[in-house]
């Protein structure tokens, strides 16, 4: 082996400038990320004063309101990140950011012990002056996350923070030279989940696995599987983009549709064309060059994320083997929706009330929107169709309101199961405000503050459609006509605050238990 001295210089040179390229920060979205738990580099707007506060100013960030210090100004970058995601726990560690409960996590746990020991010292002197001192000293060094690193809605001075921010160039303490200083700006409006393949946030998921469906029971499938599914015909629904970081998208002059956003777990019918399971015989003609249908239209059902019914499964003794012995709400929403479609159609709904394999226990938590135990109603929010020569067509969302009606209409006994989605506006954003000028430069920021409390929509108030009192969740906005499949949600506060208390109590939605990761 060479020693030090026989190296070139330029060769070490070289060694050290790669590695400076190595630390310099990499921003990035993850293989498979959630988009809803991202975070976002931005800039600090306006601050307005917090009443009865002289140190908290709020502002809005990425279109969310968020309490800050008057340490930060306007102009200085920041990342955002989002509410109910995790933060990578040695990030939170390097900036010291856990509690003084946990102030061991942090990296400045010898300087806060040596604090507290002080405290303590003039705890037992009965120097509570002193003693107060110097735990508000250590607590000052320290954060307010719990263990789980989650970032919650925190009230201060009654008003609600829904996010965390903090200065992009904290990013250097976790990873040393990751933002050069003085290029915080180039930045800006960066989405991200990782940082040089570290993943810095990702969605919260409780750590107690709390059921809130019971009974379900699968069986061991052995033998061989047909996989019917053809790739591109069928489609998972899109990401609702959320209305707070896309109010920007909006203008005056767009017909839009209003609609209640209910709170529900998703399921997916398709009629689609998917291979079919070809019979011995069928299988000798294919290899003699005969005409054999390769293809059909069938059923494919699922939930956001999930296909369950992909696959057929045989063996000796079963020609098809069942995945569960009882039905679950999928299955249920597909032999309740599926007679209605034509080929080539998707139905994408909510499902609401109770489950049905076990008819105690709610889909979500006090949202009956008017069931009976063991009831349940399916609302189809979004249509799509492609005809026989490979045209595809997104419905607006009256054309979807009007089919469910039809079929309502067309089969009573089944209209205790259906529910047409609940429109709430249907036209043009200056006519929903006429008093708010299009001309104004903060239209889009008065508008988005507008729609956040609008009483005509139930923001903030009690959700009509249940009977047990729960929030409204919140409204969908969707542009009439628009070449892209997309949709802006907005959610209330209050729904905010009863999500943030499920999941204090460790309780997971069914998205979350079906690995949908909502």
């Amino acid at each position: 082996m060479a020693s030090l001295a026989e190296i070139p210089s330029t060769y070490i040179y070289n060694l050290l400038l790669q590695k400076k390229e190595m630390s310099i920060g990499t921003l990035s979205l993850s293989k498979g990320h959630n988009p809803n738990y991202v975070a976002k580099i931005c800039k600090i707007g306006t601050l307005i004063p917090v009443p009865e506060s002289d140190n908290l100013v709020k502002t809005v960030i990425n279109g969310y309101d968020i309490v800050v210090t008057k340490d930060l100004k306007e102009g200085d970058v920041v990342i955002y990140f989002p509410l109910e995601c995790t933060i990578a726990r040695d990030y939170l560690s390097s900036n010291n950011l856990f509690e003084i409960g946990l102030y061991e996590y942090n990296s400045n746990a010898k300087e806060v012990e040596r604090i507290l020991s002080q405290a303590e010292d003039a705890n037992k002197n009965e120097d509570l002056e002193e003693y107060d001192k110097l735990r508000g000293k250590a607590k000052a060094l320290c954060g307010f996350f719990g263990k789980h690193g989650r970032v919650k809605v925190v009230t201060l001075r009654k008003q609600p923070s829904q996010g965390f921010i903090i200065p992009i160039l904290s990013l250097n303490k976790w990873i040393e030279g990751c933002i050069p200083e003085g290029t915080e700006n180039s930045y800006t409006d960066t989405i991200f989940d990782e940082v040089n393949g570290k993943i810095i946030c990702k969605k919260y998921i409780p750590a107690v696995n709390y059921s809130i469906h019971s009974g379900h029971k699968h069986v061991t499938i052995k033998g061989r599987r047909f996989d019917k599914l053809i790739p591109e015909e069928f489609h998972f629904h899109y990401d609702t983009k959320k209305l707070n970081e896309n109010i920007y998208r909006l203008s005056p002059d767009m017909d839009i549709t209003i609609s209640v956003k209910v709170h529900g777990t998703s399921w997916i019918v398709g009629n689609v064309l998917c291979k079919r399971k070809l019979s011995i015989w069928e299988k000798i003609k294919k290899v003699l060059k005969c005409d054999v249908e390769l293809n059909e239209y069938s059923g494919i059902f699922s939930s956001r994320k999930i296909i369950k019914n992909r696959y057929i499964y045989t063996n000796r003794n079963l020609r098809l083997h069942p995945v569960s012995i009882q039905k679950d709400i999928w299955e249920h929403a597909y032999e309740v929706i599926f007679p209605y479609t034509d080929k080539g159609m998707t139905v994408y709904g909510e499902a609401v009330g109770y489950l049905p394999d076990n008819p105690m226990k709610m889909i979500q938590n006090g949202h009956d929107y008017g069931c009976e135990p063991g009831k349940y109603k399916l609302m189809p929010y979004r249509i799509v169709s492609e005809n026989p020569n490979g045209v595809h067509r997104e419905w607006d969302v009256q054309e979807v309101f009007e089919w469910t009606q039809k079929i309502i209409s067309k089969s009573p006994e089944i209209a205790d199961k259906i529910m047409p989605i609940n429109i709430l506006y249907n036209g043009s954003l200056r006519d929903l405000y006429p008093d708010l000028d299009p001309k104004n430069s903060n239209w889009c920021d008065i508008l988005l503050a507008r729609l956040k409390i609008e009483s005509r929509f139930c923001m903030e108030k009690r959700e009509p459609l249940c009977r047990n009192k729960v929030p409204r969740e919140g409204i969908v906005i969707r542009i009439n006509g628009d070449s892209i499949a997309e949709a802006f949600k907005l959610k209330t506060q209050a729904h905010f605050d009863l999500e943030r208390k499920e999941l204090d109590e460790g309780v997971m939605d069914l998205e979350t238990q079906q690995g949908d990761n909502a």
